[in-house]
């Protein structure tokens, strides 16, 4: 299993990112939001959860 991700807003992308290239890269994931990096470590975590049985 693994966890498909979409362009992640970090400081490095912040200091790169033009207006104009922004609106393209949100026009493509599904939900036409950058990931983040703390959404992403949330994500991890729950799969790492052990399952109740």
């Amino acid at each position: 299993m693994g966890i498909g991700l979409g362009p992640v807003y970090t400081g490095a992308l912040a200091t790169v990112l033009m207006p104009e290239t922004g609106k393209r890269m949100l026009a493509r994931p599904p939900l036409q939001l950058l990931d983040e990096v703390d959404d992403i470590a949330e994500v991890v975590r729950y799969f790492a959860l052990p399952v109740p049985v």
